[in-house]
């Protein structure tokens, strides 16, 4: 078992056509764990606003591994194809999520939480 089901077990069907295409393009791969994938998921989720399922993260968790070992350069660009949507597997999502924060119903107390939020992000 694993959170990025789609890959593996009887779902891991496309795993004979990925080899073949990684070893006709002297590609690269590189293996992943679940922590890894979560992270991947928070981080995709808390900083690009995109809710993505495990499976569909992998690359990002990949590509993040390939750049601490310097195997891609940080400053390259580089493209990952999200594949799924968080929504195809709910339970993870709520492994990512943090407590939300409760926010008395008033406009002035509204703005003063999201300034805090956009601080705490860089943006504020």
């Amino acid at each position: 078992r694993s959170i990025a089901e789609g890959l593996v077990g009887r779902w891991g069907y496309d795993t004979p056509l990925a080899l073949k295409a990684l070893k006709e393009s002297n590609g690269y791969a590189e293996s992943v764990s679940e922590l890894e994938i979560l992270k991947a998921m928070e981080w995709l989720a808390r900083l690009e606003g995109v809710f993505a399922e495990p499976s569909g993260v992998t690359c990002i968790a990949g590509l993040s591994k390939m750049i601490e070992t310097g195997m891609v350069n940080k400053e390259e660009e580089v493209v990952c194809i999200i594949t799924g949507s968080g929504l195809k597997d709910p339970e993870s999502g709520r492994r990512i999520s943090k407590k939300p924060t409760l926010v008395p119903a008033s406009i002035s107390e509204i703005r003063t939480t999201l300034q805090k939020h956009l601080t705490r992000l860089g943006r504020g």
